[in-house]
């Protein structure tokens, strides 16, 4: 549930139980599962809240992250701010889910008023289809406000598109920063192309950043071939196979599923990495695994949430973690000398 208040300029006080007050708007939408109870709530403030410009549309871009960490929300923030681009985030997480142990207990919100401005803006590029684009094409179907829906930036063409989509809704060109971002990026999964490809990987989690993940697999040429999601539908089936589709090796899916279901997969078709978050916990101890934690993490109390995994930059982190879940188990099947030169 979220509570607005009418004079809410930015920093909202946590509502007390059972009242509203005067002047208040409350939010409550109900849904079965994490991710969309946080889209229907998206959607009930684009719904509510946000109202049509009277004199033009202002040269802002509306930001849906979707249901990422702050970390990675104000990743995206960043590469909108290098390309010199006015963006209105929301809903913005920061100073909640990664908040400081300052002793004031300040929240940081995007503001009455900010959200009631989204309707007068130029454009909405949403993130994460299942968190993001319902919301999206309703603030287009309110105010007028044309949307486009991409997958979460996670890897080297994900991010690409990003970037693109940014560069031709604001008309500006890619800074030189962000090239040389890419660059890097590029340059590392080149460097440790050996000791990802053909890498056999286990996924396990949210749809979202499930298909953004694998995506990003298929690029550093490892094998995502088992696969389960809690997500419904035939959609999210449809979205992993088609990122899927270079691959040449059989995968198991299930969408959706429970993360037990991975164990007998694994049994049949070792793989060498798990990836998800700390509903495969369990499984990973049972299995004899190390379980690389990836996922929202209000979900997964050992995460940080200022760790990021979006754009090149969080492409970066992600493989060093990656490597750091393959190196292992290398070490033991590798000669003395050869890990000397790699580890």
């Amino acid at each position: 549930m979220t509570i607005f208040s009418k004079g809410d300029t930015g920093r909202p006080t946590p509502p007390q139980r059972g009242r509203t007050g005067p002047g208040r708007i409350v939010l409550h939408p109900n849904a079965p599962t994490r991710v969309t109870a946080f889209a229907a709530q998206v959607q009930a403030i684009v719904q509510t809240l946000p109202v049509s410009a009277s004199a033009g549309k202002r040269d802002v871009i509306n930001l849906l992250p979707g249901c990422v960490d702050p970390g990675d929300a104000a990743e995206i923030q960043r590469l909108a701010t290098l390309m010199g681009i006015r963006t209105l985030l929301f809903p913005d997480g920061s100073g909640i889910l990664d908040f400081a142990m300052t002793g004031n207990g300040s929240w940081v919100w995007t503001g009455w008023e900010g959200l009631r401005a989204a309707g007068g803006n130029c454009a909405t590029l949403a993130l994460g289809p299942l968190a993001s684009a319902a919301s999206a094409r309703a603030l287009d179907e309110r105010c007028q406000v044309p949307c486009q829906v991409l997958e979460l930036p996670i890897g080297l063409a994900a991010t690409d598109r990003l970037v693109d989509s940014l560069s031709r809704l604001a008309g500006v060109p890619v800074p030189e920063v962000l090239r040389r971002e890419r660059a890097q990026l590029q340059g590392f999964m080149t460097d440790m192309a050996p000791y990802t490809t053909g890498r056999k990987v286990a996924l396990c989690g949210d749809a979202d950043h499930l298909v953004g993940l694998a995506g990003f697999l298929v690029e550093l040429g490892m094998l995502p071939i088992h696969i389960v999601s809690g997500a419904q539908g035939r959609r999210t089936t449809a979205r992993l196979r088609q990122v899927l589709a270079p691959l040449r090796h059989p995968i198991n899916m299930k969408v959706p599923g429970e993360p037990a279901q991975l164990g007998p997969w694994i049994r049949q078709e070792p793989v060498d990495l798990l990836m998800g978050g700390a509903s495969c916990a369990e499984l990973a101890r049972s299995e004899g695994m190390a379980l690389l934690r990836f996922g929202f993490s209000g979900a997964d109390p050992a995460r940080d949430p200022g760790s990021q995994h979006l754009g090149y930059r969080g492409g970066l982190r992600l493989l060093e973690q990656i490597l750091d879940g393959l190196m292992p188990g290398q070490a033991w099947a590798s000669p003395e000398g050869l890990i000397r030169q790699v580890m």
